[in-house]
This record gives structure tokens, C-alpha cells and sequence, in this order.
């Protein structure tokens, strides 16, 4: 796919070119009460693509078929946030951006309903959710949103308002942070190589998190040293495995990979001081509040790979206690 910039009567635009068809055509930003929208002409497949910059059959067919609606296109945003306004949508929620698509070609495959009757749609975001009003040529709206999914953007929408405004947790070792669903304290080297150390919270567990939850983990990133040679092991119960999984025919394209560490695997096996020597460590996620839904126990996941950067999408996830005791190993990917 090309991208090939293109003069129109409404400013500096850009086609999106597929084998040598005009996919959809991007038009200059415009703004409404403050609100960046993106505009474009989409599902163009059937018209031919420019000759260098100038505007082609396509493209200028295009905007033919676009201007009407560009031309109301502040009373179409009007009817759309009414219509937003209208399902429960509170104005106290600020909008930080909006796309503005039209459809000119025949109805989507996978969602006819909408594209048969309503060649425009505007979507607005919030900062966590988008939310589609859907138009018709007679400026009729529609949203394809239950009641129970549009509010659950508004209360995610809420929270996440909340959350922008709190003020951040400070710990003496893992520094000054707002707490997410997952992010990283900081890094530590291991071995020579870099260590992440996350944070891993469920979406419940957010806003209870204190400072004093991670202390706990202290002795943990201040022992990685110590530690790892006992995690290293326990990711020994998962060689066999994942080395019979990497050995399957289907899995043929991950052979020279493997052989490039272990030249010997195909014919007899990895031995377990080969395999720990080449185990790393790429991450820990500290939880406070468990790993899931069924363990709530605090707990640190530790992942493993004994393979390369990017040669091996497998990780051995090895489970300890805050202090770093070993508790579980598995595979993951």
C-alpha cells in the first residue's frame, strides 16, 4: 500500500493505494467545539488510482460523492453528539478526538446493516472507548450499542477521569508512579542482561493500591541475584515440553532456530545444564493482588526464555511468593 499526496478543493489530502486502486482518501483535519476530527473517504476499490500528485477519475469521483456531506458536516457532528447526548452520554465526559468516515461503495461483507443505510460514521473518543453514531443521507442517526455496553464506556470513562487526576504513589524503592493495569517500576541488570520489574493490577484493583502493598516485594528486586539461579531450575520441570513441542513437523520452521543454541537437540535432547545456561530472564510482574480471577494471593511471575530474542515466542512463567520462594512453573505464549 502507497500513500500519494493529492491536492483538493478542500486542502492537502492523501490516497491510500492498493494494486493500483484508490483504497480510501484522506482529507484535512477539521475542528468542532475543540475537537480534533479526522475526515476521509473510504471503500473506493473500484476507482482507478492518481497519476503522480494530480487527482484522478477516482479521486475526484470521490470528492464528488463526498461534498455534499462535507458540506454539512457541522450539522452532522451536531446531530451526531445530540443523538450521543440523547442514549446518556454525560457532557461532563470530554471527547478528545473524532473520526469522520463516509462510505461511498456498496455495503461491508462482515457488517451490511450499517453500511447499507448509513454511509456515514462519526466516532468519538473519550481518551478509553470509541462510541459510533452511524448517519444516513436524510441525516437520521444510529448507534449499534446496548444499553449495558454504552454503560460501561461511561463508567470506564469515568475512572479513567479519576485516575487522571489522582495523585501518584511514591515508594522508596520502586519510585513515584500512578498506578495501571500493568506498567513498569523500573529496570534492573541480570546477568548482563535488562530485567524489567512490572506492576501487575487487576482493573478492580487499581484505585485500593497503597505504597505499602509492594513492600513486600523489596527483598525480591533486592535479591535478584540470589534468587534466580532457584527459579532458573524450577523452569527445568517444562524442558521436555517445550522441546517436544518445538520438535513437532509442524513446527519445522522453528528448527534452525533451536539448533542455532542447541546443535545437538534434534538428535540427542538438551541436557539440563545446557538448557539452564541458557535460560534469561526478560521480566517480572509484581501482583499484590494475585495473578487472576482464582488467585488472589500476592505472587511474582517471572518470565523465562531459552531461546534468543524473537527466535522463540515461548516463556517459561515461573510463580514465587513476594520474597521470591518458588511456587509454580508452566509455559506460556
Amino acid at each position: 500500500m502507497t500513500l500519494t499526496p493529492v491536492e483538493t478543493p478542500f486542502g492537502p489530502g492523501e490516497v491510500f493505494i492498493l494494486k493500483g486502486h484508490v483504497r480510501h482518501l484522506s482529507l484535512p483535519d477539521r475542528v468542532l467545539d475543540g475537537i480534533p476530527v479526522s475526515v476521509s473517504v473510504h471503500d473506493l476499490g473500484d476507482m482507478d488510482g492518481p497519476a503522480g500528485a494530480e487527482l484522478s477519475d477516482g479521486v475526484t469521483a470521490a470528492l464528488s460523492l463526498a461534498t455534499p456531506w462535507l458540506d454539512r458536516f457541522e450539522a452532522d457532528h451536531r446531530i451526531a453528539l445530540d443523538h450521543l447526548s440523547q442514549a446518556g452520554f454525560p457532557p461532563d465526559i470530554p471527547i478528545v478526538r473524532a473520526t469522520w468516515q463516509l462510505t461511498v461503495a456498496a455495503p461491508n461483507k462482515c457488517r451490511p446493516e450499517i453500511k447499507a443505510t448509513h454511509p456515514l460514521e462519526i466516532s468519538y473518543f473519550d481518551g478509553k472507548s470509541w462510541v459510533s453514531i452511524y448517519l444516513d443521507a436524510d441525516g437520521n442517526a444510529d448507534m449499534l450499542l446496548s444499553r449495558t455496553q454504552l454503560d460501561q464506556i461511561i463508567a470506564s470513562a469515568r475512572v479513567e477521569a479519576q485516575r487522571a487526576v489522582a495523585a501518584p504513589l511514591n515508594h522508596s524503592v520502586f519510585g513515584s508512579f500512578k498506578p495501571e493495569t500493568l506498567l513498569t517500576l523500573k529496570r534492573k541488570m541480570l546477568n548482563g542482561k535488562r530485567v524489567a520489574i512490572d506492576l501487575y493490577l487487576p482493573d478492580t484493583a487499581i484505585d485500593r493500591l497503597a505504597s505499602g502493598d509492594l513492600d513486600p516485594f523489596v527483598p525480591l528486586v533486592e535479591r535478584l541475584t540470589e534468587l534466580a539461579p532457584a527459579v532458573r531450575t524450577a523452569a527445568l520441570s517444562c524442558k521436555a515440553d517445550w522441546l517436544a513441542d518445538l520438535l513437532d513437523p509442524l513446527n519445522a520452521h522453528l528448527h534452525p532456530k533451536l539448533l542455532k543454541t542447541f546443535p545437538k537437540a534434534q538428535s540427542d535432547g538438551i541436557g539440563d545444564e545446557a538448557f539452564l545456561n541458557s535460560l534469561w530472564i526478560s521480566r517480572i510482574s509484581l501482583a499484590p493482588f494475585g495473578s487472576g480471577p482464582s488467585d488472589a494471593d500476592p505472587c511474582a511471575t517471572w518470565d523465562l526464555h531459552a531461546l534468543p530474542k524473537k527466535a522463540d515466542n515461548t516463556i517459561f512463567a515461573v510463580k514465587t511468593a513476594p520474597d521470591g520462594t518458588v511456587l509454580s512453573a508452566a509455559l506460556e505464549s
